[in-house]
């Protein structure tokens, strides 16, 4: 049996989405990998300071970059040609602004980020010299994301797989040799930033290639940025309680458990941001269901969404079976040798499945506008919960800490889910779609041959009189199918 259209294209897109938040998270953790195993121990805990300020720029990415491209998608499924493009350049102009701001934080308050996460004279070195080109490095990861996703609204993602397979080369070569040449971890930094530079210059080709559908309109509105971040505030949000936890866990760590424990902080954000898989999910759901939702075509959207969410529960049981059975691969990939970290492991990967799962949701709730919520799921699951954690649950030792901190996450998966189901119905749960309104909805998939149009064109006009449509209007109805589809067809040519 053939799948549906809407499913092809999530999978035609899937590939490329998630082998680019992979190498992503390869990047992002470069400095880790490499500052472990060519500097130690303590390079590798200096290095992972700075891990707030890159899920601070994952924050403003998702803010800024999916909302413009959900914005997009919706306008564009809506007909909305003029306010699309209005989107698009909000979202240039917003980015730009964020990520020079987040580059000057960076610079101007590095000395008293450092001094409130350890006071480790060693790892305070490494930390600083680490942050000689992380400042450029972040404005210009902020501004690749706005770029990567005007390459997904576009279904580009071969091209855009490609820059990133050239930025992976280009930072692991910078940073490799740099590191040969005795230049300290600030060798990571430069690999890191040199990476996004030349990201941002290539994905920039994007708007000459022929796919391109944006166009560029010298336009300023405020309103534009507010309604961007407002649809995308839920899923960001995550990133930023993931910002937040990292800040309070190095703190807790180095405080309650002494200054060897805070070891276990690069190993828990190696972990954690390797679930950023399922951010691939997302890119590649995002154009096809805001498109169907769009155009209030709810049977694709449900058609479509089960798919994905069944999908990523596979992949995710998976992950989560590998790192339980092999921890000391994260220790290996980090050049750790402290076997008592594979407990970090083990009880982070049990935490895989409802992170996926839960972020994914989160996305598609911003997908189908219900912000309001997406928002309330992530101010429960990302803040209210890991951070009662952190406060309470260092009385019950360090492995009692780690474990209850992966039980949070299963109980607000639990919880939430009773709260949907309690609020909105047996009928709306778990999508929060209309059945009645899916009853209504007709698809047909085809390929558009002079045939196939004729007969879909005959098969519309037979299934509106089924609806109770008069004779007369359903005819109207065939001949304006079967020449909208000539058109298409003609236009494309095979």
């Amino acid at each position: 049996m053939i799948a549906p259209f809407g499913v092809r294209q999530y999978l035609r897109l899937l590939g490329g989405c998630v082998s680019i938040t992979l190498v992503a998270f390869f990047l992002s953790s470069s400095s880790s990998i490499l500052s472990g195993h060519f500097l130690g121990a303590q390079a590798l805990t200096g290095v992972a300071l700075a891990a707030p300020f890159f899920t601070f720029c994952g924050f403003l990415t998702s803010l800024i970059g999916a909302g413009t491209g959900i914005n997009y998608s919706l306008r564009r499924g809506r007909l909305d040609r003029e306010g699309a493009e209005s989107v698009f350049m909000q979202g240039v102009w917003t980015v730009l602004f964020c990520g020079i701001a987040t580059a000057l934080a960076a610079w101007i308050f590095r000395d008293a980020f450092i001094s409130l996460m350890t006071s480790d004279e060693e790892v305070v070195r490494y930390a600083v010299d680490f942050w000689r080109w992380l400042p450029v490095g972040l404005a210009l990861m902020c501004f690749s994301g706005v770029l990567y996703n005007c390459c997904y609204c576009d279904g580009d993602t071969s091209f855009a797989t490609s820059v990133t397979v050239g930025q992976c080369v280009l930072t692991l070569a910078v940073s490799f040799f740099a590191l040969r040449g005795g230049y300290g971890a600030a060798s990571c930094s430069a690999g890191f930033s040199a990476g996004y530079l030349f990201t941002c210059i290539a994905l920039s080709f994007h708007f000459l290639r022929r796919c391109n559908t944006f166009s560029f309109a010298w336009r300023f509105d405020i309103r534009e940025s507010l309604t961007i971040m407002k649809t995308s505030a839920g899923d960001a949000l995550s990133f930023l309680g993931d910002t937040l936890l990292y800040v309070l866990l190095g703190s807790v760590l180095s405080r309650s458990f002494g200054p060897a424990a805070l070891l276990g902080l690069p190993v828990f954000v190696f972990v954690n941001e390797f679930l950023n898989y399922a951010n691939g999910f997302s890119a590649a759901m995002q154009p096809i269901v805001a498109v169907y939702f769009g155009e209030r075509n709810h049977r694709s959207v449900r058609e479509v969404s089960t798919y994905i969410f069944g999908s990523l529960a596979a992949i995710s049981v998976l992950v989560m079976l590998f790192l339980l059975v092999f921890p000391r691969v994260v220790l290996l990939a980090l050049g750790i040798e402290d076997q008592s970290a594979e407990y970090i492991v083990r009880v982070a990967a049990l935490t895989i499945l409802p992170l996926t799962l839960t972020n994914l949701f989160n996305n598609y709730l911003q997908l189908v506008e219900r912000e309001k919520l997406a928002v309330g799921l992530t101010v429960f699951y990302w803040f209210v919960l890991p951070f009662l954690a952190l406060l309470v649950f260092p009385v019950f030792g360090e492995h009692g800490f780690w474990f209850w901190g992966a039980s949070c996450r299963w109980l607000g998966v639990l919880l939430f889910g009773q709260f949907m189901y309690w609020r909105y119905g047996r009928s709306r749960f778990p999508l929060l779609l209309d059945r009645e309104r899916e009853a209504a909805i007709c698809t047909f998939d085809l390929r558009l041959r002079e045939m196939e149009v004729a007969v879909t064109a005959e098969a519309v006009a037979k299934r509106m009189e089924e609806f109770g449509v008069r004779h007369e209007r359903a005819m109207k109805a065939r001949l304006l199918v079967e020449e909208a589809l000539m058109v298409i067809k003609e236009r494309n040519g095979d």
